[in-house]
């Protein structure tokens, strides 16, 4: 396994937080970005490792449009997203950025061919049915 640094969003050269990454050549060391408002736990056979919030979070710009019909007394709006906000600047070839799935497509249209797009896979719950941490990561197709 290479190593990779993970980075606070808008933290300049960032601080090393923890030695992940998926294979890249030798000579890349890219940023991983967690670009959700909680820390991505990610667990494996005999691994756990948590990748903390970078700072930023990527968000839609929400439209919504009252449709005028209700479902059991409660009003049904018709929703679409546009405009994505938060991205980080100057992403390189090989940086991830961690997302979550409402936005992944609309990021994925929103940056270079060269970054790697991922939302949190194979979701572990609790009893109580809280998320608690994921095995993989999907990537938008």
């Amino acid at each position: 396994m290479e190593e990779c640094t993970i980075y606070k969003y808008g933290s300049g050269l960032g601080r090393k937080l923890v030695s992940i990454c998926m294979s890249m050549k030798k000579e890349m060391k890219p940023k991983i970005f967690n670009l959700t408002p909680h820390p991505v736990v990610l667990v494996g056979e005999d691994t756990k490792v948590t990748i903390p919030p970078s700072g930023g979070v990527v968000r839609l710009k929400e439209e919504k449009e009252l449709l005028g019909i209700q479902v059991a007394g409660f009003p049904v709006y018709k929703k679409s997203f546009s405009e994505v906000s938060g991205l980080p600047e100057n992403l390189e070839k090989g940086d991830v950025l961690i997302v979550s799935g409402i936005v992944a497509e609309a990021v994925k249209e929103n940056v270079p061919d060269s970054v790697l797009v991922v939302v949190p896979n194979e979701l572990i719950r609790d009893t109580e049915g809280n998320i608690i941490g994921a095995k993989s990561f999907w990537t938008p197709g």
